[in-house]
């Protein structure tokens, strides 16, 4: 036999407390954290986009940094190829370091600065031909009669000066050793960072010294 439970009906009473107390739970509970959440979830849009805008900056940055270490490193390059100045003494220490590597011994050495040696006699000769009145404070007698006016080639040679460009050293160099060695030296010098262009090699043989390489050679430098 079928038990037959009594089952309260739902009164209308008791549907709106639900529905009220339903309606509070969503006012007073899930509102606030639905809103907390969705405030959290734009201050994290927000620094994620200011976190990816500033991993991009430390990109660019980074990429600044070796764009200009790298085109520090080609200057640096220029530098050994071509120096700021004619640098003789490191031209000396250079050729030494060669020279001893490659078991030559060096016999003569001699740099001279072309340039420089040039510019001088150019300076030397524009005071010389520097009329009265041009480039200098010198007095004019008085003869009665005008000046002569100065040559434009005086004036030219009285307002040269060096406006930069490549300044020369010709070396002359006497080397004693083996033809192995000797090849050796050569090749150093073609692997040399700073430029040097052999003019002229001539080899000798000397019952007591051996072989003697004579070489003449030029390198550059920047001039200022």
């Amino acid at each position: 036999m079928a038990i037959i439970q009594n089952r309260k009906p739902v009164t209308l009473g008791t549907l709106i407390l639900t529905t009220i107390i339903s309606i509070l739970l969503i006012m007073f509970v899930l509102l606030p954290r639905y809103r907390d959440y969705t405030q959290k979830k734009g201050v994290l849009q927000t620094s994620q986009a200011t976190h990816d805008d500033l991993e991009n900056k430390k990109q660019h940055l980074i990429e600044q940094v070796k764009a200009m270490n790298d085109q520090k490193e080609k200057i640096d390059l220029l530098n050994e190829a071509i120096p700021d100045s004619s640098s003789v003494p490191d031209l000396y220490a250079h050729l030494e370091s060669m020279t001893k590597a490659a078991n030559l011994t060096i016999a003569a050495l001699q740099a001279i600065d072309v340039t420089e040696k040039e510019d001088a006699e150019k300076a030397r000769a524009a005071a010389a031909n520097t009329p009265v009145g041009v480039g200098n404070t010198a007095t004019a007698t008085t003869t009665g009669k005008a000046p002569t006016p100065a040559p434009a080639s005086a004036i030219n040679a009285a307002s040269a000066a060096p406006t930069g460009g490549l300044g020369m050293v010709t070396v002359t160099m006497e080397a004693n050793g083996s033809l192995e060695s000797f090849d050796q030296f050569l090749a150093s010098l073609e692997k040399s960072l700073r430029l040097i262009d052999v003019q002229s090699v001539d080899i000798s043989n000397d019952p007591d010294k051996g072989l003697t390489f004579h070489l003449i050679f030029k390198t550059y430098y920047q001039k200022k």
